[in-house]
């Protein structure tokens, strides 16, 4: 019978052949590779779930970080000029004060 890749090297370096004669040993080492499958198995499926979520994340980021832009950019063309510079203690700050506002209207 072949085994996991894995619990075939451990019967290698730790079993004898004549232990390995033994029904009951034959049938707990079944047992254990049965589990090694099962976890290979779950691992890949784990790992292809994680593949397409990750995929997912870097799509729905890239078309977020484009409707940022856009938002950004509509704002700064919608409210060009309203937008004045200012200095504060040797650093410029945007104001969103505009030089047209008239404080009493």
């Amino acid at each position: 019978m072949s085994y996991n890749r894995l619990l075939q090297k451990q019967i290698n370096k730790y079993l004898t052949p004549d232990l390995l004669e033994n029904p009951l040993l034959k049938e707990f080492i079944k047992s254990i590779n049965h589990s090694y499958v099962a976890f290979e198995r779950d691992k890949d499926l784990m790992d292809h779930a994680f593949e397409q979520s990750e995929s997912e994340y870097y799509k729905i980021n890239a078309s977020l970080k484009q409707e940022f832009e856009l938002k950004k950019q509509s704002i700064f063309k919608d409210h060009r000029g309203s937008f004045t510079p200012i200095k504060l203690s040797d650093k410029w700050v945007q104001s969103n004060i505009s030089i047209n506002d008239d404080i009493f209207d």
